[in-house]
């Protein structure tokens, strides 16, 4: 896994960085999109498909990006030049770490933290409140 990390890392942050250029919108959408695409390269078929040697780059690619899904049917032409990329450098199995990725980096941005509460038993919503409350009380995102 560490390797997979590690070739997918130059491709996350080129996507992140070119995401960031473009603005809010497009990091949001990039990281929609990755996210689906992620979930279908992480498929079974999918995973057959991608490793066929019968299907070439091109067609590797037109299939996810026929997989894209957006609310108002956004279409950004230099997201699937990156999805074309990473199929012609047979890379697109590594969606899922590249998605992985690219959420970390924009929630380093963003300063977001993740945190994990452990308890012996369950929090009530009352208690969960509090957390919250703590927490933007102390200026933490």
């Amino acid at each position: 896994m560490a390797e997979t990390l590690t070739i997918a890392r130059p491709y996350a942050e080129a996507a992140f960085q070119v995401a960031k250029q473009k603005g809010k919108n497009a990091e949001n959408l990039w990281a929609e999109q990755l996210q689906q695409l992620a979930l279908i390269a992480k498929n079974a078929d999918a995973a057959d498909f991608i490793h066929n040697p019968e299907n070439n780059a091109a067609t590797v690619a037109d299939l996810f990006i026929s997989c894209l899904k957006t609310e108002d049917n956004k279409k950004d032409p230099e997201f699937e030049n990156f999805i074309r990329l990473l199929a012609d450098n047979h890379r697109i199995a590594l969606l899922p770490e590249i998605s992985v990725l690219f959420n970390q980096a924009k929630s380093e941005q963003e300063g977001v933290r993740d945190a994990i509460i452990y308890s012996a038993f369950p929090l009530t919503d009352e208690q969960k409140n509090q957390v919250y409350r703590y927490v933007h009380e102390i200026g933490i995102k």
